[in-house]
């Protein structure tokens, strides 16, 4: 016989097999049949939480948002004191915008037991994006002073109070975006109407036409779910793409664009082969780093002769001291002065430079810098016989 809680009903024998069935093919990432499992099992025998939770989480992989909170949500009519469950319909409402529920499930999962760093870092997030920043501000100060390695914590309080370093802890960058990595694109490009890997692939087109420019290699840095890599098939003979995030990479591999996917911090990657590049494209990468000096140096190294970079920033509006500043966002902006400097510093001519709108943020478009930057000072023979890694 099954064991169960006390007071609660045994689940029924078909449920059980259904259930179990949903674990198998959930742990071989078989999501659609493993939902579909869970769905039987919840069919058969309504009265566990915890087919309603296994339900839910199936649906938030497969970026299916408002039937993974309904799910979670009658996961708590079955089991309401169990944190994990709050944690996960709070996860759902921060990524539909339910700003307030989620804040009040967040500070449930906390109240019954749930205070990882990582929860009380989503609650100071909820709270910042409803404008409640100094309550936002206590909470990550708090968060620090409890743990101090705390990297996210640490970064989000530098940023509601004007500090600006030079990069954030790679930990903050990875988390960011191993959280953002299920229903990403339908998010960035659906709900944010993001488009720059396409408007930086115009702005090549527009600079170098396909029947100027020779098939080669294309780093893409920072590719995330492989936008650009979709972007950019066809502009080279060998695509790369290097990002912090495993769960992005998983993403990007499935697309299939890619010919060799790496994860890891982009200076370190370049840093550490010898191989060259004839196209590098960052799209909505830099504003995950405030000094660029490490990544324009970086990139001058691995590029063959008349080699391009493409890249995106969120463009700050007066130069600030040093030529970029940490947002309230908990991202970077950058000056023109500062970009154009770089480049020059760097040996790469500034071909265009131009405002454009990368995303929206609570319905206001964000402004950003389009630059292709050409690479000058390298002969043919810098670049030749090499091969990328």
């Amino acid at each position: 016989m099954s064991r169960h809680r006390a007071g609660r009903p045994a689940p029924s024998d078909s449920a059980r097999r259904h259930f179990a069935r949903g674990l198998d093919l959930a742990r071989r990432n078989r999501l659609e049949e493993a939902a579909g499992a869970f769905a039987a099992a919840a069919a058969c025998d309504d009265r566990h939480g915890a087919v309603f939770n296994n339900l839910g989480s199936a649906l938030y992989m497969l970026g299916r948002l408002d039937e993974a909170a309904d799910a979670w949500r009658r996961a708590l009519a079955l089991t309401p004191d169990d944190p994990g469950i709050h944690l996960n319909l709070a996860n759902v409402l921060r990524r539909r915008g339910d700003l307030a529920a989620a804040v009040e499930a967040l500070e449930r999962a906390i109240a019954l037991g749930e205070d990882r760093p990582e929860v009380r870092n989503n609650l100071g997030r909820a709270l910042h994006k409803l404008g409640r920043r100094e309550d936002a501000a206590a909470v990550f100060r708090a968060a620090v002073a409890a743990d101090p390695t705390n990297a996210g914590a640490a970064h989000w309080l530098a940023a509601l109070t004007g500090e600006t370093p030079a990069a954030p802890p790679a930990a903050f960058v990875t988390g960011v975006f191993d959280a953002l990595a299920p229903g990403f694109d339908r998010h960035l490009t659906e709900d944010l109407g993001y488009a720059t890997p396409r408007h930086l692939r115009a702005l090549l087109d527009r600079l170098r036409p396909a029947a100027e420019r020779p098939p080669g290699r294309l780093l893409d840095l920072g590719c995330g779910t492989g936008l650009s890599g979709a972007a950019f098939a066809d502009a080279a003979a060998h695509l790369t793409g290097v990002d912090l995030s495993a769960p992005m990479l998983s993403r990007a591999r499935e697309k299939g664009v890619y010919d060799a996917l790496y994860q890891g911090d982009l200076v370190e990657f370049l840093a550490g082969g010898t191989g060259v590049w004839d196209l590098f494209v960052a799209a909505d990468t830099l504003c995950y780093i405030g000094d660029l000096a490490p990544v324009f140096a970086a990139v001058q190294r691995r590029a063959a002769a008349g080699a391009w970079f493409l890249l995106s920033v969120e463009r700050a509006r007066r130069a600030p001291p040093g030529g970029y500043r940490l947002r309230p966002t908990g991202r970077y902006a950058h000056g023109r002065d500062y970009l154009a400097a770089l480049a020059e510093h760097h040996g790469l001519r500034v071909a265009a430079m131009e405002t454009a709108p990368l995303r929206k943020e609570r319905g206001a478009w964000v402004e950003g810098l389009l630059a292709a930057l050409c690479v000058e000072g390298k002969t043919e023979k810098d670049g030749a016989g090499k091969s990328p890694r």
